[in-house]
């Protein structure tokens, strides 16, 4: 409690909690991680499209195309041996 009284009364802690939300925030874009991009991500896994850069175990692409639960599994076993 007494950690969010101090931004009641001090101004320069709110300052500071958006200096730091801004520079996570630019660093953020600064990495590529734009949100349309993280979306098409998002959406490719949903629909089960297997993308080699997201898995980084040397596994063939899909191809755009969804694969199935067995080589999802597989795909996951690859990479966490």
């Amino acid at each position: 409690m007494n950690v969010l009284e101090t931004f009641l009364y001090d101004p320069i802690m709110d300052w500071k909690v958006k200096q730091k939300k801004r520079r996570s925030t630019e660093e953020a874009d600064s990495k590529g991680l734009q949100p349309q991009v993280a979306m098409d991500t998002i959406r490719r896994k949903i629909k089960g499209i297997l993308d080699p850069k997201d898995l980084d175990t040397g596994a063939k692409d899909s191809g755009g195309l969804p694969v199935s639960v067995v080589a999802h599994v597989d795909a996951v076993i690859q990479q966490a041996t």
